[in-house]
C-alpha cells in the first residue's frame, strides 16, 4: 500500500498553505472545524524519533507559525495539538483550533471524538485557506 501522505507530495495535490524544505502545512478536509491544519513531514518518517538534525530544528518553528496563523485566523481560544499516525504511518501533525463555542464534550482530550461529518465546508474554506495564507506569509515577513 502506498503512503498517502507521500502520493499527495508527489502529486502536489494537496493545496498546501506553506512548504518549506522539511514541512508541508495543509488544513484538513475531514471534519468542518475551520482552522484545522495538518502538518506533515515531507519525507516518509514516522514519528521524531527518525528525523533527522535539520526536521528537528525546523519543526518548532514550523509548529509555531501554524498555532500563531490559527490563533489570528480564527480567534482560537486553544490549539490542540496531536501526532497519531495509526491510520497513515507517514509523521503529520494535527493543529486543531479550540473556540469558546466549542462544546465541553469535545475540548480536551474529546477533541478525538470530534465527528467526521459534517465534512469541511467547501464554499467557505477557500476563504479560510486564502486568511491563514495571508497571515502566514505574514509572519514569515516579520520573523
Amino acid at each position: 500500500m502506498k503512503c498517502a501522505i507521500c502520493q499527495n507530495i508527489a502529486d502536489s495535490s494537496a493545496g498546501y498553505l506553506y512548504e518549506s524544505d522539511d514541512w508541508l502545512l495543509r488544513h484538513s478536509v475531514e471534519t468542518n472545524i475551520e482552522g484545522y491544519l495538518i502538518l506533515e513531514s515531507r519525507r516518509h518518517i514516522l514519528d521524531l524519533s527518525q528525523a533527522s538534525e535539520r526536521e528537528i530544528d525546523s519543526y518548532g518553528p514550523a509548529l509555531a507559525l501554524a498555532t500563531r496563523a490559527i490563533r489570528k485566523v480564527t480567534a482560537a481560544e486553544r490549539v490542540y495539538t496531536f501526532t497519531l499516525a495509526e491510520a497513515v504511518p507517514h509523521l503529520h501533525v494535527h493543529l486543531i483550533p479550540r473556540g469558546k463555542d466549542m462544546p465541553k464534550a469535545w475540548r480536551g482530550r474529546g477533541i478525538l471524538a470530534y465527528p467526521l461529518t459534517p465534512t469541511v465546508n467547501t464554499s467557505t474554506l477557500p476563504e479560510v485557506c486564502k486568511s491563514l495564507r495571508q497571515e502566514l506569509r505574514r509572519q514569515i515577513l516579520i520573523g
